[in-house]
């Protein structure tokens, strides 16, 4: 990319709503004048189709019903549709009432494309994060459909990476202002009914391709179902819970929970909670007797330890992991932050290396979550993750990683967490004394085979729908002349 060079002035500094003389938000106004395709193309600021709506807000806590949570972090990126949502009665911090916006846009994460046109909005139940804001369409000039793809092309994409604010990039956001003022082309209404037709028929494509695909999640508990010969919609019926492998289960209903003291009594502590003793519990663990186990801390090179709370530094050389980054099939580390140098040095006990397995121990819906550090540099990890190091001579980790995602992992990880509502914690001595399967290393080897190969064919469906994405943006592009 060539250098840009250019020079502005107090009278530019003073045309936009906030005083900014970083260079790339200077860039986008001097140089490309707000627009967002070539200047020679007519604009009109998204502030003429688009309103943000007034903010009305749940308080946190008990909710009259249920409502449906809109969470970025189960959202696709760069999609423009809503495709998860959990249904909930109670909150744990303040959410936005979205139900009546047309539009809802992030502030956080928006170059990642985290748009999207609300299909919800005549259930009145559509709620979400306060870093989502509502937006009305306000003009007939841009269908909704050809609206949605607009603001998530990569030309749009590219400008909110040019008007973020904030240090760091956990808390950088774009202004609902500046949003506003970005400029788009105009176009002809009678191109966007025509090639609107096309884009429906190919997103209707996608949907029956999604409809296809296996969720990896039901993939690996049904290798583990067939090859520990237990019933494949165990998982299913354990129900959501707090941890990562349990947010595809179905929803939990009421179960009454006779408990001898003679099944008290397995525990090594006194423990009288459901999560200890319910039948699918002890259908689980009798699955496990059956197979054979050892303890999880009988593999380990050292004990299991979490990381340490870093110290940012915008000019680090090390990536800090949070639990953010991981996905449970993979690390992400777009817009990681970063440590010093001295930092990662002072941190021994903090720092990971390729091959080491982490664990997320905190947070609902994140607990759980287990991925691969695979990079060639080394990082560190902060105090809400888990290290673990596998001994290979004495255990396949990929193994390990795919069993600790199966229900069979996931039922200790809801069994023994600790802690109430969204202040839960996994413990390392808990990890260690995780029971695994006694299984010879060809077997293992045998399994994640299995497992890899059900993986992948899923992979192809995903690069066909990304080729589908890919004509969509097309289409748009034909009609911006």
């Amino acid at each position: 990319m060539g250098l840009s060079q250019f020079i502005t002035n107090f009278f530019e500094l003073g045309k936009q709503h906030s005083v900014r003389v970083d260079t790339r938000f200077r860039e986008f106004h001097d140089i490309w004048e707000g627009h967002t395709w070539d200047k020679a193309k007519k604009h009109v600021s998204i502030g003429t189709t688009l309103k943000q709506m007034p903010i009305r807000k749940f308080k946190k806590g008990e909710l009259d019903k249920q409502y449906k949570l809109l969470n970025i972090s189960d959202q696709s990126q760069k999609t423009g549709d809503i495709e998860k949502l959990e249904l909930v009665e109670e909150i744990g911090s303040d959410k936005n009432i979205l139900w009546d916006a047309d539009i809802i846009v992030s502030k956080l994460g928006l170059p990642k494309g985290y748009i999207f046109l609300n299909t919800y909005k005549n259930e009145q139940l559509l709620i979400g994060s306060t870093e989502l804001l509502p937006y009305k369409i306000t003009s007939n000039m841009y269908l909704p459909l050809i609206l949605k793809y607009i603001l998530i092309h990569e030309n749009l994409l590219r400008t909110y990476s040019m008007l973020e604010s904030g240090k760091t990039p956990s808390h950088k956001r774009v202004n609902p202002v500046d949003f506003l003022n970005i400029r788009i082309p105009v176009i002809d209404i009678k191109k966007q009914e025509k090639v609107e037709p096309k884009i429906e028929k190919a997103e209707l494509e996608i949907e029956q391709l999604k409809d296809t695909q296996e969720e990896k999640i039901k993939i690996i508990n049904g290798v583990f179902s067939k090859e520990f010969k237990y019933g494949e919609e165990v998982w299913k019926n354990y129900g959501v819970g707090m941890s990562i492998g349990t947010q595809k289960s179905n929803d939990k209903t009421f179960e009454l929970i006779p408990m001898s003291f003679n099944n008290i009594a397995r525990s090594p502590i006194l423990r009288t909670t459901s999560r200890f003793h319910r039948p699918i519990v002890q259908e689980l663990t009798n699955v496990l007797n059956t197979v054979g186990t050892i303890k999880l801390k009988d593999i380990l090179i050292e004990d299991v330890h979490r990381g340490v709370q870093p110290k940012y530094d915008l000019d680090g050389d090390y990536y800090a992991i949070k639990t953010a980054h991981l996905k449970n099939e993979g690390i992400d580390l777009t817009d990681c932050e970063t440590v010093s140098s001295e930092f990662f040095k002072k941190k021994e006990r903090a720092q990971v290396t390729n091959g080491d397995i982490l664990i997320a121990s905190t947070g609902k819906g994140s607990i759980g979550k287990i991925d691969i550090f695979q990079e060639e540099e080394d990082a560190v990890v902060d105090g809400h993750v888990s290290i673990v190091r596998v001994n290979e001579n004495k255990y396949n980790k990929l193994f390990l990683v795919f069993f600790l995602r199966s229900i069979l992992g996931t039922f200790q990880i809801e069994r023994d967490f600790t802690g109430a509502t969204n202040q839960v914690e996994l413990y390392a001595d808990a990890i260690m004394n995780f029971d695994i399967p006694d299984l010879s290393i060809a077997e293992q080897d045998r399994i994640v085979k299995i497992i890899i190969t059900k993986l992948k064919e899923q992979d192809k469906t995903k690069q066909t729908i990304a080729a589908k994405r890919k004509e969509i943006f097309k289409m748009i592009d034909s009609i911006i002349v």
